[in-house]
């Protein structure tokens, strides 16, 4: 089973020696590394070389975003599993002995999340799986919460975070690949959600570790992980949330929750008002979700001709959120 890790990256000059180091530590060695390049301004490209002589490096001609970056790797990789890989992470030096053996092990599975740790403080869980609720809101299963019992089981869980996930090829075949329009931020939980109403689900493996510095990869937040909000983060996420619902969510599901749907903006809304400081990149980002619907409509009548679970497991999927 030949191993592909993608890397997508933009202006990741001082993340890139740990992330690629761990690599290059790993007890199965990847059979491709492939960095894919959203136009850095900085050393990137040399400081990976650097580090990992044997890498292919994709250099996109601009920064079209994570989305586009993912894909463009997925299209190159020559390799029956494709895991996927921030730059401001480090993988355990089993990550990806653990990922293959899990794969071998359960042929079935075809897409997987792993144990994401807080690289400043391992003790905690920085996320073991992704979550949807009916309101439609996100989150990773676990977060700050202490590394134990709870998250040393495999189990399936709602989705995977595309900072380290691992995918058969097949999954692309049958799913599809990122959806691009989302720039940056949820594009992982859109793939998740079309997987799963497929009928494609996705396992943890709690053995695929993988340490993250929150916050690091985003230039905008960059050493403020206490405070992680800013402008662009607040403006994409408001506006992909609603591109999220609008795509996926069945009518009937949309009505049913409703309340919670709009109950969620609502708690996002004031939150800013009141706390988080941006109001008007909120704003704008509900608006410009709300605008760029029409984007995504002929998406969402192949979508959901495609649906091959039943309403009621959809709703026992995004309840246990």
């Amino acid at each position: 089973m030949k191993v592909c890790v993608i890397i997508p990256n933009w202006n990741g000059e001082r993340l890139l020696p740990i992330c690629l180091g761990a690599l290059r530590k790993q007890t199965v060695r990847p059979d491709q590394v492939i960095l894919v390049d959203n136009k850095s301004t900085d050393r990137s490209i040399e400081v990976a070389l650097c580090h990992y002589p044997d890498l292919l490096v994709l250099r996109l001609s601009s920064n079209f975003g994570f989305g586009y970056a993912v894909n463009r790797g997925i299209e190159t990789a020559n390799a029956d599993l494709v895991l996927l890989l921030n730059n401001d992470t480090q993988a355990a030096t089993d990550w990806i002995e653990a990922l293959r053996k899990f794969f071998l092990e359960n042929p079935q599975a075809l897409f997987c999340a792993c144990k994401i740790l807080n690289y400043f403080d391992p003790s905690l869980v920085d996320g073991a799986g992704d979550c949807l609720t009916p309101g439609g809101i996100p989150y990773k299963i676990g977060s700050s919460q202490p590394d134990g019992v709870t998250y040393s089981s495999t189990r399936k869980v709602f989705g995977a975070s595309g900072g380290a996930s691992a995918f058969r090829r097949l999954f692309f075949e049958k799913v599809g690949i990122f959806d691009e329009r989302f720039f940056m931020y949820l594009e992982d939980v859109d793939l998740s959600l079309r997987a799963q109403l497929q009928g494609v689900e996705c396992y943890y493996v709690p053995s695929a570790v993988v340490y993250h510095m929150e916050a690091q990869s985003d230039p905008d937040r960059a050493g403020c992980a206490a405070n992680p909000q800013t402008p662009s983060r607040t403006f994409w996420i408001t506006r992909n949330r609603v591109l999220l619902l609008a795509k996926n969510y069945p009518t009937a599901l949309l009505v049913r929750y409703s309340l919670r749907i709009l109950g969620g903006f609502l708690k996002s809304f004031l939150f800013h008002l009141l706390k988080g400081g941006y109001v008007g990149p909120y704003v704008r980002g509900l608006w410009r979700g709300l605008h760029d619907i029409s984007l995504v409509q002929a998406d969402r009548k192949v979508i959901q001709r495609s649906i091959n679970i039943s309403l009621r497991t959809l709703q026992r999927l995004l309840e246990q959120c």
